[in-house]
């Protein structure tokens, strides 16, 4: 019975058929994940880059040339003069730079020396202009401000009061005598009678402030202590307190009214019988009156003379110590400028009236006497150089302006190949051009820096100029930076080797190698693409 199965117990299937779902659906995603990360997984960058780097920097133009015989050079002057000495003869040895022939420079020695002058002139007040005034011309300007202040006080005081005590006294005078006569003759003609009591209050009024002075004899009104008399009396005791200004112009008028009584009892007096006498008292009153108006008017001028002078010389130490503006610096620097440039203009002028040898070597012709007036450009002085050897090249006018005189060289000779080379300098440029198939180009010599008998006539000789370097700089391949509206761009790989962004930079100098020196915008290390 151990083989009769129980019909109660499963029936079991065999176990390679058994797949559970949970495995199958795992399987399934397992799958899709490694497809996706081997369809989607990022590819490695393929750009090409180029490290920003540090180095050294060299411009340098390529030319060719043939060696000639002898690094000889004719001299002359560029215009015509007295040539007043002389040094040298044919068979001398001469060196680079020595005299070999003045012409008369007298008269521009005496211009540069007034264009000396000037340009000192112009640089001691541009440099006085930026340290500030002097303290003594500040000083100097100060006291006479004081002085200034002190005459305008007492011209506003002590002077005006002075005058104006003299002007009052004379007018209280001429108004006794108004009075005097008209209490002597009542007969002078009513309507005119009227007038001068009218017009004698009025000018007392101005002298006493008091009314109704008119019909009063001068007893009367002699005694009073009022108005300007007051006001003068005042003033002795303390002329600091007075006001000139006003002083002088309240006297004016007491004395323009006291003129009116005058003229009308001199009026009054001629239209009766009254004494020569009593006439010639009025007539004197009046010049007097007269006198102290044209005292008192010239008073009032010599206060706005002395305001006018202090305000004056207040604006000018305002001025003085004031701060250059912006504006006077430029006109002082304009000036230095324009004074400095004469006098090298003189200067040039004065070094083309010496004749001096470009190189060392010996006289060949000397055609030059004392005395003798030379034509201009014509040869007067031949040199022959200490080399054997010299190289003529003509340079295009695309590399002439970046070459100048002194410039080194590296020489090969297409002789003896690329890797057996010499030393070379630029010894003489000629000014003028030489077209040749159409371009125009500009004879150079260069000066070998030693004698090599290897060295034949007639061989052609490649030139390396060096014309500029910079050490120790920043530097990327041309072919990396992009040209876009006049501005200069590289492509910068960003961090994750996969981005980039454009990026301005500022270039240096361009290297005959094809670097081109970056003075911003990079670091040292950036990648930057160059494809």
């Amino acid at each position: 019975m151990d083989n009769i199965m129980d019909e109660n117990q499963p029936i079991m299937k065999p176990t390679f058929f058994k797949r559970p779902r949970t495995y199958v659906w795992a399987g399934i995603i397992v799958l899709v994940l490694a497809g996706g990360a081997f369809l989607f997984r990022a590819k490695p960058s393929t750009l090409k880059t180029v490290a920003v780097q540090k180095g050294n920097i060299e411009q340098v133009i390529s030319e060719t040339g043939q060696i000639s015989a002898n690094d000889q050079v004719n001299l002359s002057f560029d215009h015509s003069g007295k040539v007043v000495s002389i040094s040298g003869a044919v068979g001398d040895k001469v060196t680079a730079g020595q005299v070999l022939a003045k012409l008369d420079s007298s008269d521009l020695e005496a211009q540069l020396l007034g264009a000396t002058a000037n340009v000192q002139s112009a640089q001691a007040k541009y440099d006085q202009l930026l340290q500030g005034p002097r303290p003594e011309d500040v000083s100097v300007l100060q006291t006479s401000l004081d002085s200034a202040k002190n005459i305008l006080n007492d011209t506003l005081t002590k002077d005006s009061l002075a005058v104006a005590k003299t002007a009052l006294n004379t007018a209280i005078n001429a108004m006794v005598s108004v009075s005097d006569s008209a209490q002597k003759y009542p007969n002078i003609d009513f309507d005119q009678f009227q007038k001068i009591i009218g017009d004698k209050a009025d000018a007392l009024f101005a002298i006493y402030d008091k009314p109704n002075l008119g019909n009063y004899n001068s007893s009367a009104f002699l005694v009073l202590q009022s108005g300007l008399v007051a006001e003068i009396s005042g003033y002795e005791t303390n002329p600091s307190l007075v006001d000139g200004n006003q002083l002088i112009k309240d006297v004016k008028n007491v004395l323009v009214l006291t003129q009116t009584a005058l003229d009308d009892i001199y009026t009054g007096l001629n239209g009766i019988t009254a004494t020569d006498a009593d006439k010639a008292v009025i007539v004197s009153a009046k010049a007097g009156v007269l006198a102290q108006i044209t005292a008192v008017t010239d008073q009032g001028q010599a206060i706005i003379t002395a305001q006018n002078n202090v305000a004056s010389l207040e604006s000018q130490l305002a001025l003085k110590i004031a701060p250059p503006t912006q504006y006077d610096i430029d006109i002082a620097k304009a000036a230095l400028t324009q004074a400095q440039a004469s006098q090298a203009q003189i200067q040039s002028q004065l070094d083309k009236n010496t004749l001096r040898s470009p190189i060392a070597g010996t006289i060949a012709t000397f055609d030059l006497q004392v005395g003798e007036i030379v034509a201009p450009e014509a040869t007067v002085v031949s040199v022959i150089g200490m080399n054997k050897y010299q190289i003529e090249s003509n340079v295009p006018e695309a590399d002439v302006s970046k070459i100048k005189v002194g410039d080194p060289a590296t020489v090969t000779l297409d002789a003896y190949g690329p890797d057996v080379t010499w030393n070379a300098v630029v010894s003489q440029i000629y000014p003028s051009e030489s077209v040749i198939e159409g371009v125009p180009t500009y004879k150079t010599i260069f000066t070998l820096s030693q004698n090599d008998d290897r060295i034949k006539p007639g061989m052609t000789a490649n030139l390396d100029i060096s014309n500029d370097n910079r050490q120790n700089v920043l530097f990327l391949p041309q072919r990396t930076i992009i040209r876009e509206n006049g501005n200069k761009y590289v492509q910068l790989l960003s961090a994750d080797g996969v981005h980039s962004t454009q990026v301005q930079i500022q270039t240096g100098l361009y290297g005959s190698d094809g670097k081109v020196e970056i003075l911003s915008g990079v670091r040292e290390g950036d990648k930057i693409i160059t494809d």
